[in-house]
């Protein structure tokens, strides 16, 4: 055989796998786009809203906010802070509990009531002389 012959050959085989690869790739991509296209979205951002609550609360002790409202029973500043930090699809209630489960306070946005699908966060505080407390916001869509 000539050298040229055993090129056209080679050529011919190397083009084959390529083709072949591309085949191979392009059923994989194929594969995944309808798997992809086959997932369910959750309705509303059910981890956005839990990780609001969340962030939510640790501003609240952070200004010391929760303290402040043990300290002297009132949940004005909580009222307030829900009305004017949350945006007005979100909706929101606050408590706030003794280590015995005993509610203390509780704040509630205006105009919000709670529906069946919300996200719970909870969160440790301290208050009048070194007592515990914990906080716990659900909050929702409207």
């Amino acid at each position: 055989m000539s050298l040229a012959k055993k090129r056209a050959k080679k050529g011919i085989i190397f083009t084959l796998d390529a083709i072949i690869a591309i085949l191979v790739a392009a059923s994989f991509i194929l594969a995944s786009f309808f798997y992809l296209s086959k997932a369910t979205n959750v309705p509303y951002d059910r981890q956005g809203i839990y990780d609001l609550s969340l962030d939510s609360l640790a501003v609240l002790e952070k200004k010391g906010d929760l303290a402040y409202s043990v300290e002297n029973g009132s949940n004005s500043t909580l009222v307030e802070f829900l009305n004017f930090s949350l945006s007005q699809q979100v909706c929101g209630e606050i408590k706030i509990f003794n280590t015995d489960t005993f509610q203390l306070l509780t704040a509630t946005k205006p105009g919000c009531t709670p529906i069946n699908e919300t996200s719970f966060a909870r969160r440790v505080f301290i208050a009048n002389n070194s007592k515990i407390y914990y906080a716990e916001m659900e909050v929702w869509f409207k």
